[in-house]
């Protein structure tokens, strides 16, 4: 529902019960806050533009985490301005009925790994030469059983959650299983790796930190039972002091990350009428550390900004998000629940553009069962990067939301593009790596 629908609801609300002879006001409305809202083929552009200021692209060598590193704040990668498809690699199962790919491929020193719908775990080099595979699967059987999981390098070690409840170290080089751990929980979400320590919010609503060296658990946090939850769910955001858990109910938790004390925990609730997603109230999006603050995201209707070190709320937004934010240039990007590419001010969570997806699959209302999905943005060449199931990589100008260039990307996207030295990658739903220079 686009903004001025809203607005135009929120106005007969008011008028509920009013006489039908009251005279209606003559003269042009206006939002209360001064805020005006031109139409253009970014659909909602704020009339008084804010300046973005985007750092200079620079060298990505690495990409370590979900969200590109343990606090989910990818820096401006280099990227030229005209991609083209170099090479592709299958890596294992793809999406079906039953299994789809959750994690988005990570990279360090020169190697890519990625993990497939059915735990398959793939390292390559920037060639697309498969260096190794390990299958992480408990047996043939429980393959069909299982799907989601998350990856996180550090060192010389990859850690893998998978789909079955357990959280596996690989050596990088040869990937050979130096530890397992049992989560006793299911849907493998997002691990974050920071100095000796591996956290990870459980899928039951439990915060784990685990020792990288051993696999034994350095300590643990009870949080809230969750009812239903996204497979291969967010991970913790880490800074030198705190991890920040997205726990499947919602809600927030911040611990002192070396030793566990609890610090402060926030819910982040919210509605979107009309989506039967809402009836999963996770947290969609990785925290964001930036600074003193943090970032959140959920799936209802709901974004936020909270000190990092009190937990108080510094802004909320009624804008839900369907995937990862992205934070820069003093702004807060993502694609949100409502399914439009949106910009948020990073001071006070106000609108500033928003710009329309493609959604529904197939055109007739009565086949609107299946909704294409948008991955990213991430922030390369100037350019926020959508990676989408519908076939395309979308490049859009992130001052004003105006869409630039497409790039075909073969069987659509499965997985959230990232971007290693100068060469962007996305995992496609056939089981994929596809590279693109």
């Amino acid at each position: 529902m686009g903004l001025k629908a809203v607005l135009y609801i929120g106005f007969l609300g008011l008028g509920v019960g009013c006489s039908n002879s009251d005279p209606r006001l003559q003269g042009e409305r206006e939002l209360l806050d001064g805020t005006v809202f031109v139409e253009t083929e970014a659909r909602f552009l704020v009339e008084n533009l804010p300046d973005l200021r985007l750092p200079r692209p620079q060298p990505m060598p690495a990409w370590t985490h979900q969200g590109g590193n343990a606090q989910h704040i990818a820096a401006h990668a280099e990227l030229p301005s005209e991609l083209t498809l170099s090479w592709s690699r299958r890596i294992g199962v793809g999406d079906g009925r039953r299994h789809e790919i959750s994690a988005a491929p990570v990279a360090q020193d020169g190697q890519l790994y990625t993990l497939d719908s059915q735990s398959m775990v793939t390292a390559l080099d920037e060639t697309g030469t498969i260096l190794w595979q390990s299958e992480l699967g408990k047996s043939s059987d429980a393959l069909k059983d299982a799907s989601g999981g998350g990856l996180a390098v550090g060192g010389t070690q990859l850690f893998v959650t998978t789909g079955f409840g357990t959280v596996v170290a690989l050596d990088t080089t040869s990937g050979a299983q130096l530890w397992t751990q049992d989560l006793t929980s299911y849907g493998g979400a997002s691990p974050t790796v920071y100095e000796n320590l591996l956290y990870i919010a459980a899928r039951d609503g439990a915060a784990w930190a685990i020792d990288t060296s051993n696999g034994r658990i350095k300590w643990q946090v009870a949080g809230p039972t969750v009812a239903a939850s996204h497979t291969g769910g967010p991970g913790p955001a880490v800074s030198d002091k705190y991890a920040v858990f997205p726990l499947g109910t919602g809600d927030v938790l911040a611990s002192f990350r070396k030793g566990g004390l609890r610090s402060w925990s926030s819910g982040l609730s919210g509605a979107r009428l009309g989506l039967a997603s809402t009836q999963v109230r996770d947290l969609t999006g990785q925290p964001v550390i930036e600074g003193s603050s943090v970032y959140l995201a959920s799936s209802v209707g709901r974004m936020a900004a909270v000190d990092l070190n009190t937990g108080l709320r510094i802004w909320t937004a009624k804008q839900g998000s369907q995937g990862h934010i992205l934070v820069a240039g003093g702004a807060v990007f993502a694609v949100g629940d409502a399914g439009n590419l949106i910009r948020l001010s990073k001071d006070d969570g106000a609108l500033i553009w928003s710009t329309p997806l493609p959604k529904f699959t197939k055109k007739s209302v009565k086949s609107r069962a299946k909704i294409h999905t948008h991955y990213g943005p991430i922030l390369a060449g100037g350019r926020l990067i959508l990676a989408s199931s519908d076939g395309l990589i979308r490049q859009f100008n992130p001052a004003d939301g105006t869409l630039i260039t497409t790039v075909d990307l073969p069987s659509g996207a499965a997985s959230a593009p990232i971007v290693v030295n100068g060469t962007l990658y996305v995992l496609n739903t056939k089981g994929e790596l596809l590279a693109f220079r």
